[in-house]
Parts: structure tokens; sequence; C-alpha cells
């Protein structure tokens, strides 16, 4: 979704985590992600908006950029900030899938 890597080797990602109570393993909650994305993803590192939109969540990226560990940074994340995410094939079809996908965004997206 951020990407755009080969869908064959990308991993399932809940938009809303495994651990909340209001996950689910339903289509609407869940993203395509490279396994680098993925990890960013579930680090709260990189956030995908209620729009669908990729940014990055600013104080996490200073916390690593302060103790050294930011490489990769330049060519990982930010190529694809303010980007819109590749939306999945439901995203047309069903309007309940749509509305359920961007409430799920909406629920994770951090400031």
């Amino acid at each position: 979704a951020v990407c755009e890597v080969q869908l064959s080797v990308t991993d399932g990602a809940h938009i809303i985590p495994v651990h909340d109570d209001r996950s689910t393993d339903d289509a609407w909650n869940g993203v395509c992600l490279c396994a680098n994305h993925h990890r960013l993803y579930d680090n709260r590192i990189l956030r995908i908006t209620g729009e669908a939109v990729v940014q990055q969540n600013a104080e996490e990226v200073e916390v690593l950029r302060q103790i050294g560990l930011l490489t990769g940074y330049d060519s990982v994340i930010v190529p694809f900030l303010s980007r819109r995410i590749q939306l999945p094939r439901s995203y047309e079809s069903s309007s309940d899938f749509r509305d359920r996908f961007h409430a799920a965004l909406g629920l994770m997206d951090i400031a």
C-alpha cells in the first residue's frame, strides 16, 4: 500500500492492532505492507491517516535521530510522505468497506 512492492512479498498488517479489543481480522482492518513499512507502522514511526495518507510520527523520528538510529530514513520513509496509499480492490466496490477502513485508520491516526 505504501511503496507498491510486489503483492506476493507483502505482509497483511492489522490497522487496529490484534491486542486492541476493537481489532478484527476483517478485510477493512487490514493493509498490505512490505516488511519495512509493516515494522515502521507497528512501531508507530510511520502512520497512515484517516484520509489514507502516509505520514510520520515526528516525535518518534526525532527520538531515533537523537540516538543515531535513523539510518535509511531518506530512502524508506521520506519518498512516501504525504502520498496516498494504494487502496485495496474492495475500496471502490463497497461503501461499507470504505467507511470501516477509514474509521479504522482514523482510530490509529496519531499526532
